[in-house]
């Protein structure tokens, strides 16, 4: 279910400055639509498992700290 409008126009307003001040903005996300948050440019995804981890990991070219 989508949330109310008036929800989703404060994320849209949170997340616009999020990326404009350099700032993780954290979501959830399911396998299914992980890839789309992702190239949106979330950059926290929450209540992952560890596949989902690497699979953003991978498609932001990121990899663990050594």
């Amino acid at each position: 279910m989508p949330p109310p409008p008036e929800m989703a126009e404060v994320r849209e307003r949170v997340f616009a400055a999020c990326r404009a001040n350099g700032v993780a903005f954290l979501e959830l996300a399911s396998p299914a639509d992980l890839a789309r948050k992702l190239d949106a440019g979330v950059r926290v995804i929450a209540g992952a498992s560890e596949a989902m981890a690497r699979e953003g990991r991978s498609r932001q070219r990121r990899r663990l700290p050594a």
